[in-house]
This record gives structure tokens, C-alpha cells and sequence, in this order.
């Protein structure tokens, strides 16, 4: 379960991350 945890918080960083290179592009 904790293991399930950690992959799910992962992914939240990721998303969060493409997010914002995602914004950084569209200002740059």
C-alpha cells in the first residue's frame, strides 16, 4: 500500500512538472 503511495505521489510530481515546462514554453 505504501508502495502504491509513493508511485501515485510520483506521478502527481510529473504531471506537476510537464504542467510547468508545459506554461514555461507558452511564456517563452
Amino acid at each position: 500500500m505504501v508502495h502504491l503511495m509513493g508511485c501515485f505521489q510520483y506521478l502527481q510530481l510529473t504531471c506537476l512538472v510537464l504542467l510547468f515546462f508545459m506554461r514555461v514554453l507558452r511564456i517563452g
